[in-house]
């Protein structure tokens, strides 16, 4: 077929699908006739125009078109990012239901994002928080490029299928998903104004739609008319949600993407379908929603940025909180906010009632209930009659009086009739979340939260939040989660928590001073390394102080690659690990610290204090009373030594001194300096590694420290309060 030159006729044949093409690009008629004109232009105006045959006509039209498009939305953001930091003095607030808007996106994509279960949830933070690269955060782990890259990949994943299923049927269709950028720090763009073009967006995630409706956790719905273009200062937004001066701004359309920055495949714009059937992650129908006391969140939302919040005495708030902005919220007297709701109507079906509720699905519900059938077991979900927790089996037995089980259609089933008692069922998966600076938090009880992963959370980048003198209980999983840089976590008590109670996530120099931490990690069994007390992962610098962490499932306190962690003046015992253990550190001190009857129960016994994998660590003037082993220094412990294998490469530079070890039989080890991580000991420890003053009862014939007379030790066991 003969090729010919496109002129201003052939063009014209084509002049209505153009205009349309255009319309669904911009959503406004005039933009799209402009838009077509221009590609009228551009193409009749080139020197040396293709020739085409007709049959390609519009698939070049379209791919011009888009271009332009492009061009034109960077020109106008870049244009409107001069103008903005060229204006003198503070930024113009955004208008009432503009602010209401931002304030409602924030709240989707903070639930979410805390959602995401380990590891994805560390390796994404490291990606886009901390900046780093695949080849760092693999160097970093101990993994494989491909592995970070495709843990990315499913963190992303699943943030795109979360916020699909929570907007409503007629915007299920595909929705252009730009890199998530809202993890890293605003730094250059601070107190600059941001001009979004007719698409909102979510922190990197684009939503088309003019009409979006949004549901909370609280069950509140909100549909919202967004204008063509909404202009708001970067100063009301929190830092996560402003990105830096060389990021990408993406604008509305089906299609439009620039050149993402990076090859890795978590840069690369996705399109998604959404799916047509939500899952229930908010509130079931008919749940209680209300409280006497009104909403807290409306009431957080109405308060100025670095007010202070104070609720009325014994108020139960039936909630999940989002905080945005600089403020201290404290709690009346006997104020509560529960992951709960109260649940009355029951049918009575045999010998068990069945509520017409639906306990909602959890994002990363745990599994144990499908693989046990017939017995007890764990799950997101909790019931509480008068107060009390019931235990959960699975769904092929018929529960007892003190029992509970689901049904096929996540109906509660209950051992006994609800009449008379307060029937409470988790609906939520936590109680509050920070995304700001300078953030106060306290007086408060909370409990009943449906989380895997944590139950309040401080999500990154907060910095200088403080949590004081708090409650928290009867959390599936994990109760308090702190990532971001100095955090103050003070005089708070955690209780009966499903895995660890308190967790360090990356950020640095949070202070962990006079808590209470017991009964965590429930749901594992004793000796769990994975779940205990306190879980300290890539948190440099920080300082857990006179705390007491005992008859937890797990270690008291567990560091891992947290260089410089000071941990001093703490009470552990009764705990089913050891008391405390620094893997894979350097740096970092342990002094003064309290430890009696750790480790009995795992198994193998663990000692009071391990220092695994960890260099230039100092243990100094501690009590370890009543452990199957006193203190370990040496690398993980494998089936086999790897090949090139140095032991002061991996374990050196440690010195321990002043510590007193009173076993519990004649039998226990004191102290083990190994260089070896098999348990034959071939490879000697490295000699760095110094011990120097330390103390032991009774004294064995191999000792490594000086020995301690009777009475000595009946005076350090007195230090320890029972």
């Amino acid at each position: 077929m003969q090729s010919q030159r496109l002129s201003n006729e052939d063009l014209q044949h084509h002049v209505r699908w153009l205009r349309r093409l255009a319309l669904d690009l911009t959503r406004n008629q005039h933009a799209a006739d402009d838009l077509v004109q221009d590609t009228f232009v551009a193409i009749l105006g080139q020197r040396s125009p293709p020739e085409l045959v007709p049959t390609n006509t519009r698939a070049y039209l379209a791919g011009v078109l888009r271009n332009l498009y492009r061009m034109a939305v960077r020109t106008d953001v870049r244009r409107e990012r001069r103008e903005a930091s060229s204006v003198e003095g503070a930024p113009v607030a955004p208008a009432p239901d503009q602010a209401d808007e931002g304030q409602w996106a924030r709240r989707i994509l903070l639930e979410e994002v805390e959602r995401l279960s380990e590891p994805f949830r560390t390796t994404l933070l490291l990606r886009y928080y901390d900046g780093l690269k695949s080849q760092e955060i693999a160097q970093r782990l101990g993994l494989t490029e491909a592995t970070v890259r495709k843990r990315n990949q499913l963190a992303l994943s699943r943030l795109r299928q979360r916020v699909g299923k929570r907007t409503e049927p007629q915007w299920r269709g595909a929705i252009p998903l730009a890199p998530l950028r809202w993890l890293w720090p605003a730094r250059k763009l601070a107190g600059a104004p941001l001009a979004f073009g007719t698409a909102l967006v979510l922190g990197g995630l684009v939503v088309t739609s003019y009409s979006l409706r949004l549901s909370f956790p609280a069950g509140a719905k909100a549909s919202v008319e967004r204008p063509s273009t909404l202009a708001w200062s970067a100063s009301q937004l929190p830092a996560f949600l402003t990105s830096e001066a060389d990021s990408h701004t993406w604008a509305a359309g089906p299609t439009v993407a620039a050149s993402p920055t990076e090859n890795d495949s978590d840069q690369v714009l996705k399109t998604f379908s959404l799916d047509a059937n939500p899952s229930l992650e908010g509130e079931p129908p008919g749940a209680d929603t209300t409280s006497p006391c009104g909403s807290l969140q409306s009431m957080i939302d109405a308060a100025a940025p670095g007010s202070t919040v104070q609720t009325p005495a014994r108020c139960i708030y039936r909630e999940k909180i989002i905080v945005t902005k600089p403020l201290r919220l404290i709690a009346g007297a006997g104020a509560e906010i529960r992951g709960s709701d109260q649940w009355s109507d029951f049918v009575q079906r045999g010998s068990t009632w069945v509520s017409r509720q639906a306990v909602p699905v959890f994002p990363d519900e745990p599994r144990d209930c499908d693989k046990r059938p017939s017995g007890p077991c764990h799950a997101s979900d909790q019931v509480f009659r008068d107060g009390h927790p019931l235990e959960r089996v699975g769904h092929k037995v018929i529960p007892r009086s003190h029992q509970y089980t689901l049904n096929e259609h996540r109906q509660v089933v209950l051992g006994s009739s609800p009449r008379g008692h307060q029937l409470e069922v988790t609906t939520r998966l936590g109680w509050l979340s920070v995304a700001a600076h300078d953030v106060g938090i306290s007086g408060f009880k909370m409990q009943h939260a449906a989380s895997r992963d944590y139950g309040l959370a401080i999500v990154n980048p907060s910095q200088r939040v403080s949590v004081h003198n708090n409650h928290f209980r009867h959390a599936a999983g994990a109760a308090v989660s702190l990532a971001g840089e100095s955090h103050s976590f003070e005089n708070n008590v955690i209780e009966h928590t499903g895995f660890e109670a308190l967790r360090l996530e990356p950020g640095a120099g949070a202070h962990v001073v006079g808590n209470e931490i017991r009964y965590a990690g429930l749901r594992h069994p004793p000796g769990s390394w994975q779940r205990g007390g306190i879980f300290v992962v890539l948190h440099p610098n920080a300082k857990i102080m006179r705390n007491r962490v005992h008859h937890n499932q797990g270690m008291g306190l567990l560091n891992i690659r947290s260089p410089n962690v000071i941990v001093s003046d703490n009470f552990l015992h009764n705990n089913g690990g050891g008391a405390i253990a620094y893997i894979g550190c350097q740096g970092g001190t342990v002094t003064n610290n309290r430890a009696w009857s750790n480790g009995q129960q795992a198994v193998p016994p663990e000692p009071a204090l391990f220092l695994i994998s960890t260099t230039g660590a100092e243990a100094a003037d501690n009590v370890f009373a009543h452990h199957p082993f006193g203190i370990y220094v040496g690398p993980t412990r494998r089936n086999h030594v790897p090949a090139g294998f140095d032991p002061c490469h991996d374990t050196a530079n440690n010195f321990l001194h002043d510590n007193v070890i009173i076993a519990h039989a004649a039998s226990d080890r004191p102290i083990a300096l190994s260089g070896d991580p098999r348990e034959d000991n071939v490879i000697a420890a490295c000699a760095s590694n110094r011990l120097e003053r330390n103390k032991q009862w009774p004294a064995l014939s191999n000792a490594q420290a000086v020995s301690l007379s009777a009475f000595e030790k009946d005076a350090y066991l007195a230090q320890m309060p029972h």
